[in-house]
């Protein structure tokens, strides 16, 4: 009786073992179709065009984003409140709608006045500045073909004094 009870013992460790091995190649797959999405734009580019959706891969760009920019929040209410928005607009915003307007000037203007509420005239100019600075040409580019890896680097190599122009142009100085 007691051998019995060891064999049902040892046969539910092993399908238990089974499926934990399964789970676990499951997650590896996944993260590994991820990754090839991540770092292979043009088949992440594929995915949307066909799909007319955010991929995987935008959404977990969009998530670092929102993330980072919550971690800017310094218990202003003014700033955070805008931050609050702008995170609300950015996961209601298609990324394709945003590679559009890393293209055209025209676009850019018009998806910043829809998302900000700024006048015509402060959307242009903060979009002329965008793109004529030949240091944010490399990150507006990747951005433009959903390159988000060579975006998040080209972002990573700005200095302060630039994000801090970019920020300047937008509240109006």
């Amino acid at each position: 009786m007691a051998q019995s009870s060891m064999s049902r013992l040892q046969v539910h460790k092993k399908q238990s073992r089974k499926g934990f091995k399964f789970f676990l190649s499951l997650i590896i797959i996944v993260i590994i179709l991820i990754g090839i999405v991540v770092f292979f734009p043009s088949l992440n580019n594929t995915w949307r065009s066909v799909s007319g959706n955010d991929t995987p891969a935008d959404h977990a760009v969009k998530t670092q984003i929102v993330k980072r920019l919550k971690a800017e929040k310094t218990g202003n209410a003014q700033k955070d409140q805008l931050i609050d928005r702008g995170t609300s607009v950015l996961n209601k915003t298609k990324m394709s709608t945003i590679m559009q307007a890393a293209t055209e000037k025209q676009k850019a203007a018009n998806l910043l006045q829809k998302t900000t509420a700024i006048p015509p005239q402060r959307a242009q100019t903060i979009v002329n500045a965008v793109f004529s600075d030949p240091q944010l040409t490399s990150t507006r580019q990747a951005i433009a073909q959903g390159d988000w890896y060579q975006a998040y680097q080209d972002y990573e190599k700005l200095s302060d004094q630039q994000k801090q122009t970019l920020v300047q142009l937008y509240n109006g100085r």
